[in-house]
């Protein structure tokens, strides 16, 4: 297992706000930004978010994030948050 600094701060952060739980961490985040995100069928905004390329040997993936529009971006992440905490009478 490799040392992860940004997983280790947010389980820190997680424990202080006591809602610490094995297996739900950084990783858990991101992978629910990706499963939840791709319904947008935008691949190359979330992947963006992501701050990854598709494949990191690929230069035509890594260009390409790079022009992705910030409306684009903010329609992945509306998307999201829309999705985890749905509106309820009319207001989010």
């Amino acid at each position: 297992m490799t040392d992860n600094p940004v997983s280790k701060e947010m389980a820190k952060v997680l424990r202080e706000l006591k809602v610490y739980r094995k297996g739900v961490g950084f990783y858990a985040l991101r992978h629910t930004l990706q499963t939840i995100g791709k319904k947008t069928r935008d691949k190359d905004a979330v992947q963006a978010i992501m701050g990854r390329a598709e494949n990191s040997n690929d230069m035509s993936a890594v260009y390409t994030q790079e022009r992705v529009e910030d409306e684009r971006l903010r329609a992945v992440t509306d998307f999201v948050r829309a999705w985890l905490f749905p509106e309820k009478n009319g207001t989010l």
